[in-house]
């Protein structure tokens, strides 16, 4: 759907038709959060695979079982991020894409909330002082 738009310039009057973003072509509109979509793919994969790595590296050091959990929630976040953007850009398949992403990230954020819960008995800290 188009209006009319009357606007006075110098004493002269004019005519503009516009069109509303709702009667877009949808593929413009998809074209223009291309960038923006590409944009938060890319830092939720490098910011998530770096906290993913050093979550890794202190269950390593550490044992802790938790902190690989949080390494393994974090990495099934990350997996979704390039799961979505892989079936949108090979596929074509916008809605599939960010619908499997969205429910990989849910399961990504359940597995966080269960490393805040996880058990930790195998962990215990020893001092020792001496006089």
């Amino acid at each position: 759907m188009t209006a009319l738009h009357t606007h006075t310039y110098d004493g002269v009057r004019c005519s503009t038709r516009t069109r509303r973003a709702v009667d877009a072509d949808p593929e413009t509109i998809m074209n223009a959060y291309a960038l923006v979509i590409a944009i938060a793919n890319t830092t939720t994969v490098l910011a998530g695979g770096a906290i993913a790595l050093l979550a890794y590296r202190a269950f390593r050091r550490t044992g802790v079982t938790a902190l690989r959990t949080v390494a393994i929630g974090v990495g099934v976040i990350v997996g979704g991020s390039i799961l979505g953007g892989s079936i949108h850009l090979v596929g074509d398949a916008v809605g599939l894409g960010i619908a499997l992403q969205s429910a990989v990230t849910a399961v990504g954020f359940v597995i966080l909330l269960y490393s805040l819960y996880a058990e930790t008995s195998e962990l215990s800290v020893t001092t020792e002082l001496s006089l």
